[in-house]
């Protein structure tokens, strides 16, 4: 697990599980549940110390899991939260912030824990259980009668009250970004890329923007 040892993994010690925890895909609701059923967690940011300790774990020894999402939706869901935080500049256009995405990603550590792609944490973990945030509920419900404990209903938390994007219009308007997305994230995809995904297959999304 030394490629996230600056971040991105949180450990719930008293029931050994793991979680890897990408930007962008429901993780304060998740860590509200987790936090209420796993008890105490540790983060690079609570404790570096203990938490590169926890690093060494054997991944046999850890119930691992990891969040994923469509990552068409994920970018337009980083686009909008850069704007809230004011990474970005205010009314960024979606295209613009697309072709400018790769400066933002190399220069600020921030920015690129929110953005990197699902297949780093799912490679450092080794095949772990993953939750969609399309069926969180469902998945959680599954992961919770798994480890023998009750359902928990998952908050909406940290939610954009501005009015929801079509996301279908959004990349149709832009398919520059949309182009890039799917090259950007072709691992998360499982297209063969530099870090080619073969085996999460199954963890997948289909490389087309017609079912947002």
């Amino acid at each position: 697990m030394r490629g996230l040892d600056q971040g991105g993994l949180v450990f719930f010690p008293e029931y050994s599980i793991v979680w890897g925890k990408p930007g962008k895909t429901a993780g304060t609701s998740l860590l509200e549940v987790f936090s209420k059923r796993f008890g105490e967690s540790v983060t690079f940011k609570s404790d570096p110390i203990a938490y590169r300790g926890l690093l060494n774990t054997p991944l046999e020894h850890l119930i691992r899991i990891v969040t994923v999402r469509n990552p068409f939706t994920r970018f337009a869901s980083l686009w909008r939260y850069s704007e809230r935080v004011h990474w970005i500049r205010p009314s960024m256009p979606f295209g613009q912030f697309a072709s400018e995405f790769v400066g933002y990603f190399g220069q600020y550590s921030i920015f690129r824990a929110h953005a990197r792609p699902v297949v780093n944490y799912l490679d450092e973990l080794d095949l772990p259980k993953t939750l969609r945030v399309e069926s969180l509920q469902d998945d959680v419900d599954d992961l919770m009668f798994g480890l023998g404990l009750g359902p928990i209903e998952v908050p909406r938390r940290n939610v954009d009250d501005r009015p929801a994007l079509d996301l279908a219009d959004l990349y149709r308007n832009n398919p520059d970004a949309a182009q890039f997305v799917r090259k950007f994230y072709c691992s998360d995809f499982g297209d063969d890329c530099s870090t080619p995904m073969d085996r999460h297959r199954g963890f997948t999304y289909l490389a087309t923007t017609e079912s947002l």
